[in-house]
């Protein structure tokens, strides 16, 4: 997505993917990042976030014009809650576009430097997918054409949610909408053939 630059209430949005924005009238600006980077600004101060983020703006009450001014600068980033904004009717613009999370939220180090986080994983336990000695690969899609969004470092881990196996093709674990691992860029653990299969509609 091509970079570009807004104003909205007196909020500057600079904006590399997909946003998502809500104002209140009682009291806020939040700036979604679905997709992408993004740089909020108000009042002399700026934001830096990422996909699965949210900044927040306080703003004054609506006026009897109908508009919201900033009355404090932009509130550092968080993790926005992907169950509120899961449902958005993507599918409706005209390119493919998901609902992205942070990368922390997905990935998780091991015990120890160096240590197989599959090691204490039980057969039967959720399954669980790792990176060996070197990083995998986390892509907005499943396949090599997508953009890499981030890597599992040497031993991290994570549960993926879905499985996507096209016949004929290589398959790929999904760790989230919008973050994908390569099958064989990673071992694997755990209650593996339980993992549901799923459909991609994004080529």
């Amino acid at each position: 997505v091509a970079p570009l630059s807004l104003s909205v209430n007196g909020v500057t949005l600079r904006l590399s993917g997909l946003a998502f924005l809500q104002a209140q009238s009682a009291g806020e600006l939040v700036v979604n990042i679905l997709m992408g980077q993004g740089a909020v600004s108000a009042m002399g101060e700026t934001q830096i976030t990422q996909q699965g983020a949210q900044v927040v703006v306080p703003m004054s009450a609506m006026s009897d014009d109908g508009l919201l001014t900033p009355v404090d600068v932009p509130q550092p980033a968080e993790a926005y809650d992907y169950g509120r904004l899961a449902n958005l009717p993507l599918e409706l613009l005209p390119q493919p576009a998901y609902v992205g999370v942070l990368l922390e939220e997905l990935i998780a180090p091991p015990a120890a430097p160096g240590r197989d986080p599959l090691a204490s994983v039980p057969f039967d336990a959720q399954c669980t997918i790792a990176a060996s000695t070197a990083p995998a690969r986390i892509r907005s899609g499943p396949s090599t054409s997508y953009p890499i969004i981030g890597e599992m470092p040497p031993y991290y881990s994570a549960q993926p949610d879905g499985l996507y196996a096209p016949e004929g093709g290589d398959a790929w674990w999904r760790l989230a909408p919008g973050a994908w691992v390569a099958w064989q860029a990673v071992f694997f653990e755990g209650a593996c053939n339980e993992v549901p299969p799923v459909v991609f509609f994004g080529d």
